[in-house]
């Protein structure tokens, strides 16, 4: 997949400079752009994961000692 990305941005932006397209400098990036966006989105969405687990923990360790509080 990544060789794919660097393949089709380097056409395009070979085909801009060489003024054959007259796209955007944002369309011609937009290969590298999904790849990028794509990668750092499951990276973020991991991070998420991970803190609400880690908060589901801290809840359940608490509410584990409070209730073993109110049994003795």
């Amino acid at each position: 997949m990544k060789w794919l990305v660097i393949i089709l941005t380097a056409m395009f932006t070979g085909a801009k400079l060489a003024h054959a397209i007259s796209w955007s400098w944002w369309l011609v990036f937009s290969p590298a752009i999904a790849y990028y966006g794509l990668i750092i989105t499951f990276i973020i969405m991991a991070m998420i994961v991970c803190l609400v687990m880690n908060v589901i923990d801290i809840f359940k360790r608490r509410f584990k000692n409070a209730s073993s509080k109110h049994e003795d």
